[in-house]
C-alpha cells in the first residue's frame, strides 16, 4: 500500500476541489455577485475550466475530422472503382479498334489480291520461351490449313505456318532468328536478304554499289516460293557498313506489332 501513501494527499487536494466548485455554483445559481472568497476560488479554478474546455474542443473537432477522413476514404474508393471501370472500357475499345483496323486491313488486301482466299485467325497463344517469334492461332487442317502458308497481319507480312493440327496451328513469325525472306525495294527493285531478329526486328544485306536507300518500301520478291511476291514487309531505317564485311547492313523497320497482334489472316490459294 506504500504507492497509496504517496498520491493520498493529492487525491484529497482534487476531491476537495471538485467539492467547492460545486458548491460554490450551488451557491451562485440565483445570484448576481460573489462573494470575495468566491471570487478568490474562481480565479483558481478558471485556468481549468479554460483547460476543460480547449480539451473538449480539440476532442470534438478530432471526432469530426474522423468523421470526415472516413467519408472522404469511402468517396476516393468510389472515384478509383469508376476509374478502373473506365480504364477497362477504354482498353476494350482500343482493342475492338485495333481489331476493326486489322479486319478492314485484311478486306482491302482481299480486294486487291482475288488470288487468294483470305481466312481470319485469332492468336491464342504466344511462346514465352521464344519472345514472340512463334505463336499460335485458333484454325487448323480442318480449316485447310496447311505448313508453309502466308500468314498476314491485315496488308503486312506476319509469318508462316510451321506446324498445324486439327483445330489449332503454330506460326513463325518474320521476327524469328531463324527467319529468311527475300525481299527487294520497290524504288530500285534491288534484292535484300532479310534476316528475323527478336532484338532490332528485321536486318537485311545487300551487296556493295546497290541502291537502297532510307525510306525505301521492302516488299518480298517472290523469289525461291518462301513467300507470295509483293507483300509488304516493311520501311528500311538504315542503310550502313559492317565491320569485317563487304556486305552492307539493312535495318528495315517491320510493319506489324508482335507485342499487340491478335487477328492474322492465312492466305490460300483460290
Amino acid at each position: 500500500m506504500g504507492w497509496f501513501s504517496k498520491i493520498r494527499l493529492g487525491i484529497i487536494f482534487i476531491v476537495a476541489f471538485i467539492v467547492i466548485v460545486v458548491f460554490i455554483g450551488l451557491l451562485t445559481s440565483n445570484r448576481t455577485a460573489t462573494t470575495p472568497v468566491e471570487g478568490s476560488i474562481s480565479a483558481v479554478a478558471s485556468p481549468f475550466e479554460k483547460f476543460s474546455y480547449v480539451v473538449s474542443l480539440n476532442l470534438s473537432n478530432f471526432v469530426t475530422d474522423i468523421s470526415e477522413y472516413s467519408q472522404l476514404r469511402e468517396k476516393n474508393e468510389e472515384n478509383e472503382a469508376k476509374i478502373n471501370e473506365l480504364e477497362k472500357k477504354l482498353a476494350e475499345y482500343e482493342l475492338k479498334v485495333n481489331e476493326n483496323s486489322t479486319l478492314r486491313g485484311m478486306i482491302g488486301f482481299q480486294n486487291q489480291n482475288s488470288q487468294y482466299n483470305v481466312l481470319p485467325a485469332e492468336v491464342i497463344a504466344i511462346d514465352p520461351t521464344n519472345g514472340i517469334s512463334l505463336m499460335t492461332i485458333n484454325r487448323g487442317s480442318n480449316d485447310g490449313l496447311g505448313v508453309d502458308m502466308t500468314v498476314m497481319a491485315g496488308t503486312d507480312l506476319a509469318g508462316k505456318i510451321t506446324e498445324v493440327s486439327l483445330t489449332t496451328a503454330k506460326v513463325k513469325t518474320i521476327i524469328d532468328p531463324m527467319s529468311t525472306i527475300n525481299g527487294r525495294s520497290t524504288r530500285s527493285g534491288t534484292y535484300i536478304r532479310i534476316e528475323g531478329d527478336l532484338d532490332n526486328g528485321l536486318i537485311g544485306y545487300i551487296e556493295p554499289g546497290m541502291d537502297v536507300v532510307t525510306g525505301d518500301l521492302v516488299v518480298t520478291s517472290g523469289l525461291y516460293g518462301t513467300y507470295p511476291g509483293d507483300l509488304f514487309i516493311g520501311t528500311v531505317n538504315k542503310v550502313e557498313k559492317q565491320e569485317g564485311s563487304l556486305e552492307l547492313k539493312v535495318s528495315i523497320i517491320h510493319g506489324v506489332d508482335f507485342r499487340t497482334i491478335n487477328i492474322v489472316s492465312i492466305l490460300r490459294q483460290v
